[in-house]
């Protein structure tokens, strides 16, 4: 297939998605008008979408993740702590992803939440272990906490996680 024709087919999709009746839209074309607008960079467009789809009855698994991801990151990308963690709650009970908890976790650390930090941030280590991301996260709060030792066993895990990453980019 030529690039000339996936354009083609993508320019199709969209003026299907787009141009429906409302008594033809449900969960699954708004759930592609949310990636349709989000790949474009739209993205109060695509948390809108993915918002309708989470008012639908009879939502599977993969279309509520879908819907919630979008919801959750726009939440964080604003800052609005609260809105964000429902939904990072939300997508760490429907599957098992460490991102998930290292958001909740960053988003009950900004409301002030340093044990629901904690819990969120360990568990998603435990999920993803190569991770660095939730390892300096967790430093901070227990910096904040006034936890050296704890913050010192996590900060050598975090240099570790660098070092090992450097020398994977070594080998290749």
């Amino acid at each position: 297939m030529t690039r000339s024709e996936m354009f083609q087919i993508g320019r199709r999709a969209e003026q299907i998605l787009t141009g429906l009746p409302l008594e033809f839209v449900d969960a699954v074309v708004e759930l592609g008008r949310a990636r349709l607008h989000f790949v474009r960079g739209e993205m109060a467009e695509s948390q809108a979408a993915a918002s309708r789809v989470l008012t639908f009855e009879n939502v599977d698994t993969e279309q509520k993740i879908g819907a919630l991801t979008i919801v959750a990151m726009a939440c964080h990308d604003r800052r609005r702590w609260s809105e964000a963690a429902d939904c990072f709650a939300e997508l760490a009970r429907l599957r098992r992803n460490g991102e998930d908890w290292y958001y909740l976790g960053k988003c009950a650390f900004e409301l002030r939440d340093v044990e629901g930090a904690v819990r969120a941030l360990e568990t998603s280590r435990n999920i993803d272990p190569d991770a660095l991301e939730p390892c300096e996260l967790l430093a901070r709060v227990y910096r904040a906490r006034k936890l050296p030792e704890l913050e010192k066993r996590v900060l050598d895990d975090a240099d570790r996680l660098r070092r090992r990453a450097r020398e994977v980019q070594t080998v290749r």
